[in-house]
């Protein structure tokens, strides 16, 4: 085993694990579906004033 850098950047990334499912998929998992629904939200280090207004202003888009 090898230890390695992490090349992560400090800014927030939100991402849908079900993106990378193919939209031609005709059946799926039951964990799949459940991907689907899901959004994971890494939060960095900006102000939070400014994640709370991104954040609202993508939901609001929905």
């Amino acid at each position: 085993m090898q230890i390695g850098v992490s090349w992560g950047g400090f800014e927030s990334l939100i991402y849908s694990p079900g993106l990378s499912i193919h939209p031609e998929q005709t059946t799926r998992t039951e964990w799949e579906t459940r991907l689907e629904r899901t959004i994971r939200i890494s939060v960095g280090l900006e102000d939070i004033d400014d994640l709370m207004e991104d954040l609202q202003r993508g939901l609001d888009e929905l």
